[in-house]
């Protein structure tokens, strides 16, 4: 009797955490990308920006990391439930969701390329026509980060959703 009840609850965790899964990854594209364009711009272009709008890139980048570290407890939080519940972990990482993981990687990697390939044409427009301003390997290493993470996070969400 006792199993059956576990099984039961098991049952439910698992409803409430396809219930929430929209809502998880909505808030983790935004907590990453507030976090990284945070600073991104509070890095990049303190010279350029306001203070007040420096102020508030600063508090975008550290109300998304909070989140972002929340989110990712979530995770390993569901992780540790799947990893107790081998059953319920077969039935959640079945064959369709693995392929639309393996597509949203796809489409992350062509996105990440592709932007890798702009901001390579645009370090040389700006090295050719800007005499102060260029771009430096940090700020294109964060934005590439910044794409690569979202664009597949976002892939994977439309995916999910059309599935």
């Amino acid at each position: 009797m006792k199993n059956t009840e576990q099984t039961a609850h098991s049952i439910e965790q698992l409803e409430q955490y396809e219930k929430n899964k929209f809502f998880v990854l909505k808030g983790l594209i935004l907590s990453f990308i507030g976090w990284q364009l945070g600073q991104i711009m509070g890095d990049h272009f303190t010279d350029i920006l306001h203070p007040y709008v420096l102020f508030v890139f600063q508090l975008i980048n550290l109300l998304g990391a909070l989140a972002w570290v929340g989110f990712i407890l979530y995770f390993i939080k569901i992780g540790r439930f799947l990893k107790n519940n081998l059953a319920l972990n077969h039935q959640i990482n079945d064959e369709r969701t693995k392929l639309i993981r393996l597509r949203a990687m796809s489409y992350g990697l062509v996105i990440t390329l592709g932007t890798t390939a702009l901001l390579f044409g645009a370090s040389i427009l700006f090295d050719a026509f800007a005499q102060n301003f260029a771009l430096s390997g940090t700020l294109v290493a964060r934005s590439v980060l910044l794409v690569a993470v979202a664009s597949t996070l976002i892939s994977y969400l439309l995916l999910e959703k059309d599935a």
